[in-house]
């Protein structure tokens, strides 16, 4: 395999890695009154803090997490409210 061809292949991997959910966050924040949006760049690393999170996934659903970076972390999340799912 020649080094270019590996270069386009890694460069289109990472592409479609990085691309997130189809969903327009402007849209997306006018339609759900208080979720704070997950950055474009999830996190890797997160503390361990408790400060319960409700998580607005992408499939409409909403999820408890144990931090807003935790909920971030997973790509399935849109976007969080401050308490959990229960208080929303």
């Amino acid at each position: 395999m020649s080094r270019a061809f590996f270069i386009v292949l890694m460069a289109a991997v990472l592409a479609a890695c990085n691309s997130g959910p189809s969903h327009s966050n402007k849209q997306m924040s006018a339609r759900v009154e208080g979720l704070e949006l997950c950055p474009q760049e999830r996190p890797q690393v997160c503390t361990m803090d408790y400060r319960p999170t409700c998580a607005h996934l992408d499939n409409g659903r909403r999820k408890d997490y144990s931090n807003p970076c935790s909920a971030c972390s997973d790509p399935a999340v849109v976007g969080v409210f401050k308490g959990a799912c229960d208080s929303q």
